[in-house]
């Protein structure tokens, strides 16, 4: 019997403008009212989290891919460490294949391109080079074709990972991943992984989809995705989450 619901939300919950429909907020808080509790899991900051869901209810939050993660009042933090950090964060401002630096503090999100916006962050202009920042729970970076990410995978201690389509990478403590945080949640919420439904589309998914109980992979998600997921919903674009939800778990209650 599914217990929880975990959605990612960017080509998952979200279509393509970054925006939940109102009938899949309708679906979301359905589960809820039936005490299905649902649970968003996301790569994006707690402040993008919140601009995404809006007045959205949900049970816990896992931001950042689980670098921080919120159940009611309590929140469990796992940064970087923070010599490691900074330290990486000079090599990535010095490496000619790093085009685009954004990072997620305990204090703000700061970006080594000026006037950045996105997803609602107003990200911080920064040196990296020159100036040190505390409690680090993410580095996004784009690059060029040619960036060895094992070169820094064998020289610092951290998670490092390709994210979506092009040479986008996330970095993280090498401790932080989706399901490491979603088992935090399962456990303060006294469920095994085999009451989870989950749903994803990209790589910081797989384990998510492969660990939970029944894995949903959305039809616009990668194609590696797809063959490991239980199921393929609809696209993003046409509240496939939604949808699944709705026939294969609500319509089962009634």
């Amino acid at each position: 019997m599914i217990r929880m619901i975990v959605l990612d939300l960017d080509k998952t919950l979200l279509n393509n403008n970054g925006h939940i429909t109102e009938f899949s907020r309708n679906i979301v808080e359905r589960c809820r009212l039936v005490g299905i509790r649902v649970v968003i899991a996301t790569g994006r900051s707690l402040t993008a989290t919140k601009y995404a869901i809006r007045d959205l209810d949900v049970d816990a939050l896992i931001c950042n891919d689980g670098a921080q993660i919120f159940i009611k009042d309590i929140l469990f933090e796992n940064p970087l460490e923070n010599r490691i950090a900074n330290a990486l964060l000079v090599q990535l401002s010095q490496d000619c294949e790093v085009k685009i630096i954004k990072v997620t503090t305990k204090s703000g999100e700061y970006s080594n391109i000026d006037k950045t916006e996105k997803n609602g962050v107003k990200y911080i202009y920064w040196n990296f080079e020159s100036t040190l920042l505390g409690d680090i729970y993410k580095i996004m970076i784009q690059t060029t074709t040619n960036f060895a990410a094992e070169k820094y995978k064998s020289n610092f201690i951290c998670n490092i990972r390709r994210i979506r389509e092009g040479n986008n990478f996330m970095i993280t403590n090498k401790n932080v991943d989706k399901i490491n945080a979603l088992q935090k949640v399962a456990n303060y919420y006294e469920l095994s992984k085999e009451e989870i439904l989950a749903f994803g589309d990209d790589i910081n998914d797989k384990q998510m989809l492969e660990s939970c109980g029944v894995g949903v992979a959305m039809n616009n998600a990668s194609s590696f995705i797809k063959e490991i997921a239980d199921f393929v919903c609809d696209t993003n674009q046409n509240d496939g989450v939604a949808k699944w939800i709705e026939m294969n778990i609500l319509n089962q209650i009634i």
